[in-house]
């Protein structure tokens, strides 16, 4: 099958799962009201709360859920805020949000499988088409997945380093900074791309913990604006 052809059917595929998706429409699913309702709160209000968690975890959380939202890396929440102003909150926004998130995974997953791992267009089009019926909407995992699988991207030996490691250290950042799971999960691949384009194990090292200190800074640039306004989140 040729590259043309596999794109399109993966496409068409794509399309019917939107579709699916967004025209019977779902009810809320699991965990999907604990992580949105701090960035919904933060597009109303500016407050990165989540008052519809009054009691949840009270005993755990200091400061408390309903005064700042960081029981969990706060990035997509807070880019749930964002889509938020600019879409607008309702029933099938909250879909949307979650299927644009799913379908750059089935991509990332496809083009992962061919730029990375060498595997034919064919074959690539068929690992992203077997991502599409997995996954669970309304959590931050597939968005960790999503930035993960970019760095990988990014490090593969045909970018130059002067670029593939700041965007794959970036992308790093930005996973840990969503889902911590996904971060550690994926790091393995992540590592391997930064260091099997060279022999000296010096500079595999260097490259490694380069990468690695601009996700640390990514990472804290994140989850600085909570920690500047509530020191013990």
């Amino acid at each position: 099958m040729s590259r043309k052809t596999a794109l399109a059917i993966l496409l068409a595929l794509s399309a019917l799962y939107c579709l699916a998706e967004l025209v019977p429409g779902r009810f809320a699913v699991t965990d999907e009201v604990f992580f949105k309702a701090a960035g919904r709160t933060w597009a109303a209000t500016g407050r990165f709360a989540a008052p519809e968690m009054k009691g949840y975890f009270s005993n755990v959380l200091v400061p408390p859920a309903t005064e700042v939202f960081f029981a969990y890396p706060p990035l997509y929440p807070f880019l749930f805020g964002v889509y938020t102003k600019v879409i607008g909150f309702g029933p099938r926004s909250c879909m949307l949000y979650d299927v644009v998130i799913h379908l750059l995974v089935v991509w990332c997953g496809a083009l992962v499988a061919r730029l990375v791992f060498a595997v034919p267009w064919s074959a690539s089009a068929l690992c992203g088409a077997l991502l599409l019926p997995l996954g669970t909407a309304g959590r931050p995992d597939e968005l960790g997945i999503v930035f993960a699988l970019g760095a990988a991207l990014a490090l593969r030996t045909e970018v130059p380093l002067k670029f593939g490691v700041p965007v794959g250290g970036v992308l790093l950042g930005l996973s840990c900074a969503t889902s911590l799971g996904a971060c550690l999960f994926l790091g393995s691949l992540v590592g391997f791309e930064v260091t099997r384009r060279e022999r000296s194990y010096v500079r595999k090292l260097r490259n490694l913990a380069i990468t690695a200190i601009i996700a640390i800074v990514v990472l804290a640039v994140c989850v600085a604006p909570v920690l500047m306004t509530h020191p013990l989140a």
